[in-house]
């Protein structure tokens, strides 16, 4: 049997809906459990899905905020329209004391001109610098899944 992919084509319904159903799954953990995502249609083959700093309260009491962003491709499938995601950015930071923020950790596709390939930045807790982690084509995290991550490690 063929090996599942994890980030394949579904139908354009069901993938808008997942996306929705994780973020009310998350609704406890969010400052402001109404979120949702902002979606634009850019052309018939191309949406975003962006959730711009969300405030969300982690299992050990501290206050971070995500950024969600989504390139979509959309196809015209046998009976209905198709999505995957093909572009994205996870992003997670925390406000020092001083008010500047502070990056923890931040998941991207690969970029044209430099990290060619799906990769995570952990950032140091005292600079602005990360240690860069590769990740297999088909192993980035679902949305979920970072979620998942940022509440139970920060």
């Amino acid at each position: 049997m063929a090996k599942k992919i994890r980030h394949d084509w579904n139908t354009w319904d069901n993938y808008f809906n997942v996306h929705e159903k994780v973020l009310k799954n998350y609704s406890a953990n969010f400052v402001n459990p109404q979120i949702k995502y902002k979606d634009d249609r850019i052309t018939d083959n191309y949406y975003t899905l962006v959730l711009d700093r969300a405030e969300v309260r982690t299992q050990k009491g501290n206050t971070v905020f995500v950024k969600i962003e989504k390139d979509v491709e959309v196809q015209q499938g046998a009976r209905k329209k198709i999505a995957r995601t093909y572009g994205y950015s996870y992003h997670c930071w925390q406000k020092n004391g001083d008010g500047t923020d502070q990056n923890l950790i931040r998941y991207c596709s690969p970029h044209p001109d430099h990290n060619k390939f799906h990769h995570k930045h952990e950032y140091l807790a005292t600079s602005a610098q990360s240690k860069l982690i590769r990740i297999d084509d088909d192993e980035w995290p679902h949305v979920n899944e970072f979620l998942d991550e940022v509440i139970k490690r920060f």
